[in-house]
């Protein structure tokens, strides 16, 4: 699956509220990582982690999930 693709993924599971079994863990990780920026970016990639932790086949770009 494509990085465009993913974003859509991830913001339509966003925004239709559609929980993914992952997304808790993956935000927990996040929460501990010093590149998660106070607007709940990512500092190595750019996303939104509210929606990148929603989309199934995205990765993290330091490798935690």
């Amino acid at each position: 699956m494509g990085q465009i693709t993913n974003i859509f993924v991830g913001f339509k599971n966003l925004l239709t509220g559609k929980e993914t079994p992952q997304e808790k863990k993956r935000l927990k990780i996040c929460a501990k990582c010093p590149h998660l920026k106070e607007n709940k970016r990512c500092g190595k990639c750019g996303c939104y982690m509210p929606a990148k932790v929603k989309a199934p086949q995205a990765k993290c770009p330091i490798r935690k999930w």
